[in-house]
């Protein structure tokens, strides 16, 4: 794919982020805008942080771009089992009206191997299994397209990564059509966002997680999704997190120019 660059001054924007306790205007912007989407996330400047997950928004005339990195361990593990959900709500509230799910686990990132309690998994070949698995991504609520995870997205414009950098951190990237999200620009208000790492399922007496596909009764998620890579990590704070949800909102007022 070609690239096409922007200017930062044409594209940046204020955002206001809203959480439980307080309120703050914040800054976000790419460094350079990119239709490009490929895990890497030296394009992104001004990231902001929830608990150890680095997020980054901006936009042009026709996309929405979201990068969001992480190199705390247990919200990794989250993401690979579960994947990143995302929420959009364009009147700026917390609706969930429209809902993005990646990357869907898929049954060739799954495999478990036997593991003895507390052992820990073999990180690097359970990033050289996602990193080669195919990227499924789940959208509930756009029009024409199909509510069943998909690796053929590409074909409604979306644009979507997940790799490693050289420092060890996971990052999403994507890029959304305006025109998917049935939002026509400019529009009269900041948009809501919604960021979701789901909480692993809790350890059966085997001390293995449950299966199944997040907050779906009865699973719905990529065959034989497992946790990837296998077992479950030695105890402490790391093992406590995955099983705790990570969620918040922004506003965002996006750039109409």
């Amino acid at each position: 794919m070609t690239k096409q660059r922007f200017a930062l001054t044409f594209f940046s924007f204020a955002f206001l982020l809203s959480t439980a306790c307080s309120k703050k205007t914040v800054a976000f912007q790419s460094v350079e805008l990119t239709s490009v989407t490929d895990g890497k996330p030296s394009e992104w400047a001004n990231y902001r942080t929830k608990d150890a997950l680095d997020y980054a928004v901006a936009n042009d005339a026709e996309n929405l771009y979201l990068c969001v990195r992480t190199s705390d361990r247990a919200n990794m593990m989250k993401i690979m089992r579960n994947g990143l959900r995302i929420w959009f709500d364009p009147t700026g509230g917390e609706a969930k009206t429209r809902e993005m799910v990646f990357p869907v686990p898929s049954s060739d990132a799954a495999a478990i191997p036997e593991m003895r309690p507390g052992q820990r998994p073999d990180e690097k070949a359970m990033r050289d299994r996602f990193r080669a698995s195919k990227k499924y991504l789940l959208a509930v609520g756009f029009d024409g397209m199909t509510s069943q995870p998909t690796d053929d997205y590409q074909v409604f414009g979306i644009g979507a990564a997940a790799d490693w950098d050289e420092r060890n951190a996971l990052t999403l990237e994507l890029a959304i059509p305006f025109r998917l999200l049935d939002w026509q620009l400019p529009l009269a208000q900041p948009v809501g966002i919604g960021f979701v790492l789901e909480a692993l399922p809790a350890p059966s007496g085997d001390g293995m997680p449950g299966g199944g596909f997040p907050g779906r009764a009865g699973g719905g998620g990529m065959p034989g999704g497992g946790f990837p890579g296998g077992g479950m990590p030695g105890g402490g704070g790391d093992f406590q997190r995955m099983f705790e949800e990570l969620s918040f909102w922004i506003k965002v007022t996006l750039a109409s120019k």
